[in-house]
């Protein structure tokens, strides 16, 4: 794993890799990072990584993370004490948090983790950026099918936007679809109690990497139907393009006034 440390007073990025087995040398980079910005004169944060991008991709060892030392955060703290820096105050742990269900399995992991090695430093504040969590769940994506071919028990579908329009979160951000017929969104209706086909949904474009889901069960749909995206509200529209002349969505805005 490459982690990207930033801050004033150094010129260039400073990358660093840090690889099982290799504590050492890790602990070695942060010290020599943080000997740089107080070289530098630097008085503001440098940004280290999202903890919260952590938990998300490494699922693997989120029981362990209290008990897993290198923790670069941490490392940081630790390499600031050994270098005689005054104590650091202020710890972000940066965001990538998502609603639902696993920002609290990310929370409670996270709460021990600090409990874990920054509970002995009450002077500490504790801040994070939690702009996904909040903007992920307003917006949901309406996409209408454009195209449709049908080979035997297999359905293709073509929708007006996909990876180089809003769903570029796709490639990008890790966002997971799960698409659903606009009438049974609308309903609440259980798309699996219906009679569904394996279906390829692909965007407008050209290219074939332009592919939304692979093998995804949809009900029969037609051209002129609709399949919404929920959760489209952070990083989408924001980072689409207009490749092959489809340009993402316009956002309407709408001001309600109440006394």
């Amino acid at each position: 794993m490459q982690a990207v440390l930033m801050a004033p007073g150094v010129k260039d990025k400073k990358v660093l890799a840090f690889k099982r087995g290799k504590g050492k040398d890790a602990d070695a980079g942060v010290t020599a990072l943080i000997r740089d910005i107080v070289a530098g004169g630097a008085r503001s944060a440098f940004h280290v990584f999202d903890l919260a991008k952590v938990v998300d991709l490494h699922r693997g060892w989120r029981r362990a993370l209290p008990d897993v030392r290198p923790c670069y955060a941490v490392k940081a703290f630790d390499a600031a004490a050994a270098l005689g820096m005054p104590p650091m105050r202020v710890l972000d742990i940066g965001g990538g948090f998502m609603a639902g269900r696993t920002f609290d399995e990310a929370a409670a992991v996270i709460n021990r983790a600090l409990e874990r090695h920054f509970g002995d430093l009450p002077c500490v504040e504790v801040i994070g950026e939690p702009g996904r969590y909040f903007a992920e769940t307003a917006f949901t994506l309406a996409a209408r099918v454009i195209g449709k071919r049908t080979r035997g028990e297999l359905r293709e579908y073509w929708i007006d936007d996909g990876l180089y329009g809003s769903l570029n979160c796709i490639l990008m951000d890790h966002y997971v679809p799960r698409p659903r017929p606009l009438a049974a969104a609308a309903a609440g209706e259980d798309t699996t109690a219906a009679t569904t086909h394996a279906s390829t949904v692909f965007g407008p474009t050209c290219d074939s990497l332009d592919t939304v889901v692979t093998g995804y069960q949809l009900p029969e749909m037609s051209v002129g139907d609709w399949l919404v995206f929920d959760d489209m509200g952070a990083y989408t529209t924001a980072a689409g393009s207009n490749f092959n002349g489809f340009a993402t969505s316009a956002i309407k805005i709408h001001l309600a006034y109440s006394s």
